[in-house]
């Protein structure tokens, strides 16, 4: 690989999010609008979505593509990566996308839990491998994941979705030691409950028993915890690196 000079990171210019048209997903690419030059941002079945989306961000004079993906077919995922590297720089890579499909652990099927891995595991690894290798041939990048507070604060039901939250926790370090000496800053955010359609769709006596655990007594915003995201793109958490950081309300103080 060819060595370039590292440069000031400064704004980002083009970002990837995946999993844009998500409850996190949606917030992260409106936050992210205001200071990049550029947002790609990936869906799988919501057409409609990603299209008001895109619609809403050109109002705004914001140069936004949604580029329609299936995470859970890995050789397709990474042809998608390439092309979307081959055709321009991305200096900013944000994985947000995520699906949980909860159940005990001795009731798992393989099927589920696969699937768990190929989207949660698989798809963000093969992002940072594909858009990492051209981040360090330009000696500046960022890479951001979104994990959550379940690799290592656990709830019945939720054993395969903690142990993909737990890889993901787990690749952000192992890349950001690797991926430092090239300029790329490698961080997480580790949301607890966070208002998004999933948890709107619990009864209240589940959502009642997930507030008493958090001491701020209520969940996250999506903007909350996209406004972290947004911190860590900035040129204003430079020496931030292989950083997990929660934003949970303290329930995993």
């Amino acid at each position: 690989m060819r060595r370039r000079p590292a440069v000031a990171l400064g704004p980002p210019r083009t970002a990837l999010v995946v999993g844009g048209t998500g409850g996190i997903g949606t917030a992260v690419v409106r936050h992210l609008a205001p200071v990049c030059e550029r947002i790609l941002f990936t869906y799988g079945h919501q057409e409609e979505a990603a299209r008001g989306l895109e619609h809403e961000l050109a109002g705004k004079g914001v140069a936004a593509t949604a580029v329609r993906s299936d995470l859970g077919d890995a050789p397709a995922w990474e042809q998608t990566l390439c092309s979307l590297t081959k055709a321009e720089p991305i200096d900013l890579l944000v994985n947000a996308a995520g699906t949980s499909d909860d159940a005990l652990c001795i009731d798992v099927g393989i099927d589920t839990f696969t699937h768990q891995y190929q989207v949660n595991v698989t798809a963000p690894w093969l992002a940072m491998v594909v858009v990492g290798r051209d981040m360090a041939y330009y000696r500046r990048g960022r890479i951001i994941n979104v994990a959550s507070i379940a690799a290592t604060v656990n709830s019945p039901g939720r054993s395969v979705y903690a142990s993909t939250k737990a890889a993901v926790v787990s690749l952000t370090k192992s890349f950001a030691i690797e991926l430092g000496r090239f300029g790329i800053r490698v961080n997480a955010v580790a949301p607890g409950f966070v208002e998004t359609p999933m948890i709107r769709g619990f009864d209240e006596t589940t959502r009642a028993n997930f507030t008493s655990r958090v001491p701020l007594g209520r969940f996250a915003t999506a903007d909350e915890v996209a406004g972290m995201v947004r911190f860590l793109a900035s040129e204003h958490a430079e020496y931030l690196h292989g950083a997990v950081i929660p934003v949970d309300g303290g329930t995993s103080a």
